[in-house]
This record gives C-alpha cells, sequence and structure tokens, in this order.
C-alpha cells in the first residue's frame, strides 16, 4: 500500500487525467466538425504529451528537492527534510523518470515523423510545449516558482494541449479552439488557487514561490473569484460567437456549483471556518466535471 501511495505521489495523477481529458477534447471538437479522426494520430500526439507531462512532473519535483537557496528570487523550502538515504532515494528516481520520460517523447516524436502526421503548425505546436516543459520546471527560470506558475500550468493543460491535438488531426481553425477553451482555463486557473488556499491558511512555509502566496490571501480569494465569473462571462461570449448551444448549456448547468464555491469564498473573507474538503472537493468538480462536459458533448454530438 505505501509503495502505491508513493507511485501516485511521484507520478501526480490530477494532471495525468487533466492531459488525456483535455487531449480527448481537442480531438472531440474536430470530430464534432465533420473531420475525420485518424486513430495513429491520436494515439501517439497522446502518448507524446503524456511522457512531457510525466516529463515536467519528474524535472520538476528533482530541481524542487535539491536545488537550495533561491529560485528566481523566490525561496523554495522543501515540505520536509527526509533522511539522506531518502532524499539520495527520491532524487534518482526523479532523475530516471524525467531520463525515461523524455526518452519515450523522442521515440513517439520520431513516429510521428515516420508517420508522416508533422506539419508547421504541429512543429510549432510541439516547440512551444516542450519550451513550457523546460522553463516550467527547471532553472534558471523555473517558472513553477516565480509566484505565476498556475498560469503557464493552465495555458500548458487547457489551451495548449488540446490546440495540439486538434492541430495534430489536420485541425486549422486554432483560434476557434482557444475560444471554446477559455472557459476552461479560468475554471482551472480557479480550481488551482482554491487548492493552495488552505496551505497557505495552515502551512505558509509550503506555499512559497505559488501564486496564493504572491497575491495573500485576501486577493488571491478574490482573484479566484474573478477566475469563477470570469469563466462564465467567456460562456455568454461563446454564445454571441455563434457557438453550438450545448455550450451554453453547459454554463447554466455548472452555474450554481460555481456560485457556491464563491460564496465558501466569501464565507472564509468574513471569518468563517472554512470547510477545506468541501471547497477542495468543489474545486475539482468544478474543471473536471466542465471538462467531462465539454469533452462528452463535442464526441456525442
Amino acid at each position: 500500500m505505501k509503495i502505491i501511495r508513493t507511485f501516485f505521489r511521484v507520478i501526480r495523477p490530477v494532471p495525468l487525467v487533466a492531459c488525456l481529458m483535455m487531449y480527448a477534447l481537442g480531438v472531440g471538437i474536430l470530430d464534432f466538425n465533420g473531420e475525420a479522426i485518424s486513430i495513429q494520430a491520436y494515439l501517439l500526439g497522446q502518448s507524446w504529451v503524456i511522457f512531457l507531462q510525466l516529463s515536467m512532473t519528474f524535472l520538476s519535483s528533482y530541481f524542487s528537492r535539491n536545488t537550495a537557496g533561491k529560485l528566481c528570487n523566490t525561496e523554495v523550502k522543501p515540505k520536509a527534510d527526509p533522511p539522506d538515504h531518502d532524499r539520495d532515494f527520491n532524487s534518482k528516481v526523479y532523475q530516471w523518470g524525467s531520463l525515461a520520460s523524455f526518452s519515450g517523447a523522442a521515440v513517439t516524436g520520431v513516429l510521428l515523423i515516420v508517420y508522416e502526421l508533422m506539419s508547421l503548425q504541429v512543429v510549432i505546436l510541439m516547440l512551444l510545449l516542450i519550451i513550457v516543459v523546460f522553463t516550467w520546471s527547471m532553472p534558471p527560470l523555473s517558472l513553477e516558482h516565480t509566484g505565476y506558475g498556475e498560469f503557464f500550468t493552465a495555458f500548458w493543460l487547457v489551451l495548449l494541449i488540446p490546440a495540439f491535438a486538434f492541430t495534430l488531426q489536420n485541425g486549422n481553425n486554432v483560434r476557434l479552439i482557444l475560444l471554446i477553451l477559455s472557459p476552461l482555463f479560468f475554471l482551472h486557473l480557479a480550481m488551482q488557487l482554491a487548492l493552495e488556499l488552505r496551505s497557505y491558511k495552515e502551512y505558509p512555509s509550503k506555499t512559497a514561490g505559488n501564486y496564493m502566496e504572491s497575491l495573500g490571501w485576501r486577493i488571491g480569494i478574490h482573484t479566484h473569484n474573478v477566475s469563477i465569473i470570469a469563466s462564465f462571462l467567456c460562456f455568454g461570449v461563446a454564445y454571441f460567437w455563434g457557438l453550438p448551444k450545448f455550450i451554453q448549456y453547459i454554463g447554466v448547468s455548472i452555474l450554481p456549483l460555481g456560485v457556491f464555491q464563491i460564496l465558501q469564498m466569501r464565507r472564509i473573507l468574513l471569518g468563517g471556518r472554512p470547510l477545506w474538503n468541501l471547497i477542495n472537493l468543489t474545486a475539482y468538480s468544478l474543471f473536471f466535471l466542465t471538462s467531462y462536459l465539454f469533452t462528452y458533448a463535442y464526441w456525442v454530438q
């Protein structure tokens, strides 16, 4: 049981699930438009993205644990000071994990070339994805610890991955997919802020370098609420741009959940006792339920 818990802690399953869902959504939008879907391109592209996501996770964990001092002028404090043999063991796991993940991504990339699935747009998006991996997780930039890493995470997961999936299947209108995904971008940002709030309130030393710490908890809560409101405004913009009606139905269906989360945050601002488990559950539900409804609707309609 301990091995299983360690495994899931190392690979961070939540971003992986989000990665799978966002990739499926990108292909689903193309399927909705009546375009033929290549299973070969789907599987190769999904594998390449998963390997990159794992590489980002392993590199981030390795440098967060092994870099002493400051990254990007922000002090990075490990969550605990494990015994030396545990630190050495974890460092080797992250090293070999990142090496294996990059090797898998390289092999998958070669297969994309062999099967002639590459285009100029695909190459540009692949380069952007690779740049985000290195700049987010590795010194000297280490965007994860700059206080604004959450924006890059949302940009990576919610915008770049579906755009790559869409383009790899010969989709051309990337601006359309960015407009469709804009509500999910703000919901993902709100989810990250909600999940960081508990650590900021109870364990301030563990939140060094994240967005909540850089804003302060009061401004962070307001930013969280504004992000949820912005996501619903994006649903309204989608209506005026003539996007499918089911997008508005999705917005209406999750509206009570969004209002409930805002009320929970307002309760904290007014001095009420936070219900952390409920806040975290609502944060996950807002993003993943909306992502699931988007993906299901575009594949089934």
